[in-house]
């Protein structure tokens, strides 16, 4: 016998094993059951191969659809962010025997095992998913029954939606979704981050997750019990870790290794969320009816087949699935009838959030949203010389500059910071005053984070500035600058989690490299042009993180020096600047 069908064969034995399994005798139950009734940790996953059992329908269009349900199943299941996925070969080699799910168990550590069964039955198919012990002893299991005619008229998307929902709602049904890694102190390592969507600030309560009762046929798990164990508080959220501060436990040392809590938006459980009620701006014309209209408006007649179009809105751009936000189950989609999906209602004319005349408005009255703003207060001291010499004095009041800054997303791909700013004070023999404003195109570039662990992102673009000072006074030769600046620029942004202070730090370091310059300068009276030159910037700026509802307050720096020719003669160029920072979400 070929070796193939050999692995064929075992692989069919197995899983009619598994099948089989929901005729087994009640008794089985007890066996299942833990003797403490605690609830198995499943943090490590395989996700099994797609097994299909009975008689489906001949040809290409069915085969075509057989093959994308085969090659997605897997993709879903890790879009789900529930746990740490073993490699899908090493799985589909190992799984089915005896000594492969030891290994898996053993060398590979594995906790548990997804499978998507697909049952051919007269007209229909039966789609179910299981997730498994790693010696496929049924933990929990939920099924769909799908039309065949449904199926072959289904588009991909249709058919990814139906299966992800399905594969949701199996795993929302096991109650964890984040584990206690470590402890320090009152200090927790958490299992999940900022894919999971836990973020500094979020409370999470940790519970004694334990079985209350099983099913009688087939000993998959019906309900649990839980005890509060304690709270904490998120302070730092990494990509698939974070770390919470304990607030609160119900008794001394409640909360363990190993003890886990609910995420209310993880991905599984936001794709059953219903919208907030203000946000459900437009209802079904009637029941079961693809088309809306908005709350509280009456449907007025439409005239010519102009007046008709015009009241089409434009459709946006698709919205992913797995950002829908539908904490209760959507009810299945009647037999034989196929749902439209997200993307065929956005196509169909359905309105988002702003729509209509709302959007139009807002998109009137403000047509640039800008995300944040920062504002500084800034000791500023210069020095210049060569043909021309002026140095600034420290103020009294230590503040002799005001700068703001605000962030604007130019297009997927670009960022557009905008900053302006003024200064007054006092030179060595009379005083100045000036004005600046600047603008940045930034490019985000994957940071190297491997190096730099704390580092988030690296920004790449150019800056424009202009940058105007007026010096005054009886004894002063040297009368200002005023000149337009062109060059590249990179930012180094991160944040970096202090466990003293029980803080997170936002860092931002800027490198600009100033090499086209054009303008004037005032010498003894007379204007003389910038020739040639360079100038190199250095900053930095610090912020304590906090809520984004909080005004978060940090410091900032910056170091300039350049020397540029002029007409006659040559000007060099220093300047220090130290401030405090205030930042805003908008």
């Amino acid at each position: 016998m070929p070796l193939a069908s050999v692995w064929m064969l075992r692989g069919c034995l197995c899983l009619s094993a598994l099948l089989l399994g929901s005729t087994l005798p009640t008794s089985v139950s007890a066996a299942v059951m833990p003797s403490d009734n605690k609830l198995p940790s499943i943090k490590h996953v395989a996700v099994m191969p797609v097994y299909w059992q009975g008689h489906f329908p001949e040809g290409h269009p069915f085969a075509q659809l057989k093959k994308h349900l085969d090659e997605e199943f897997s993709p879903l299941a890790r879009a789900s962010k529930r746990f740490y996925f073993t490699n899908d070969v090493i799985t589909s080699d190992l799984w089915a025997t005896p000594e492969g799910r030891k290994e898996l168990l053993e060398e590979y550590e594995i906790d548990g095992v997804l499978n998507l069964t697909v049952t051919g039955q007269s007209d229909l198919m039966l789609w179910t998913v299981r997730l498994l012990s790693p010696n496929l002893v049924n933990y929990i299991s939920e099924s769909d029954r799908v039309p065949y005619a449904w199926f072959l008229a289904a588009s991909p998307a249709e058919i990814d939606k139906r299966l992800q929902d399905l594969l949701f709602r199996t795993l929302n049904r096991y109650p964890i979704d984040v584990f206690v890694t470590s402890i320090q102190g009152r200090y927790l390592s958490l299992s999940s981050g900022s894919e999971q969507n836990i973020f500094e600030g979020d409370e999470v309560s940790f519970y004694d997750f334990t079985l209350k009762s099983l099913h009688p046929v087939d000993s998959s798990w019906l309900s649990f019990d839980k005890k509060l164990l304690g709270k904490a508080k998120v302070i730092e959220s990494k990509a698939q870790s974070s770390i919470a501060v304990i607030t609160s436990l119900s008794y001394e040392n409640a909360i363990r290794t190993g003890d886990g809590a609910s995420v209310a938006n993880i991905a599984t459980r936001r794709n059953f969320q219903a919208p907030k009620a203000e946000d459900q701006r437009y209802v079904p014309v009637s029941k079961d009816s693809a088309l809306v209209e908005a709350v509280g408006e009456t449907p007025k007649p439409l005239g010519s087949a102009a007046e008709k179009m015009a009241t089409l809105p434009t459709p946006p751009a698709p919205a992913r699935i797995a950002a829908a936000s539908p904490a209760e189950p959507t009810p299945s989609a009647p037999q034989g009838v196929s749902q439209p999906t997200v993307e065929e209602g956005l196509a169909r004319g359905v309105p988002d959030e702003k729509s209509g005349a709302e959007a139009t408005a807002d998109d009137d009255l403000f047509p640039i949203h800008f995300q944040d703003a920062h504002i500084f207060a800034i000791t500023e001291n210069f020095n210049y010389s060569g043909a021309g010499k002026v140095s600034s004095r420290t103020p009294d009041l230590f503040i002799n500059r005001l700068d703001a800054r605000v962030n604007h997303q130019l297009t997927d791909a670009w960022e557009g910071w905008y900053r302006i700013g003024a200064r007054s004070g006092d030179t060595s023999k009379g005083e100045y005053t000036g004005f600046n404003a600047q603008a940045e195109a930034l490019h985000p570039l994957e940071a190297m984070t491997a190096r730099i662990p704390s580092l988030n992102r690296v920004l790449i673009g150019g800056l424009l500035r202009l940058d105007t000072l007026g010096v005054s006074g009886k004894k002063e030769k040297f009368g200002g600058v005023d000149g337009l600046f062109l060059g590249p620029t990179i930012h180094l942004q991160g944040s970096r989690h202090v466990a003293e202070w029980v803080q997170t730090i936002d860092y931002d370091i800027q490198l600009t490299y100033i090499l086209w310059g054009q303008g004037t300068a005032g010498i003894s009276g007379k204007k003389r042009d910038l020739d040639s030159g360079s100038t190199m910037e250095l900053g930095a700026t610090a912020l304590m993180r906090g809520k984004p509802e909080e005004v978060e307050w940090g410091g900032f720096f910056n170091f300039d020096k350049g020397s540029w020719k002029l007409s006659k003669g040559s000007l060099d160029m220093v300047n220090l600047s130290l401030g405090v920072v205030a930042h805003v979400r908008l």
